[in-house]
């Protein structure tokens, strides 16, 4: 189930939380949307805000934590979850 949807404008791309404790993200740029990747997170997820000058996904949980999430990071090669 979806909880929480963003758009990532300097992406070009869409972060949605699911009930599945994963925040999903696809890819928007040219006509066909695809799958990009997924994140797998402690808890669920049920709010989702970006801030794009700091380049950080932020989310929070249902148990009242609160992540910052580093895009830049998040899509480079060398990230491992």
């Amino acid at each position: 189930m979806i909880l929480a949807i963003e758009f990532i404008p300097d992406r070009n791309s869409v972060a949605v939380s699911l009930s599945d404790r994963t925040i999903a993200f696809y890819d928007f740029g040219g006509s066909a949307r695809k799958f990009d990747r997924k994140l797998h997170v402690p808890s669920t997820q049920k709010c989702l805000t970006y801030v794009e000058r700091r380049k950080t996904l932020f989310s929070a949980g249902v148990d009242g934590a609160i992540f910052a999430w580093d895009l830049s990071k998040l899509f480079s090669n060398e990230f491992n979850e």
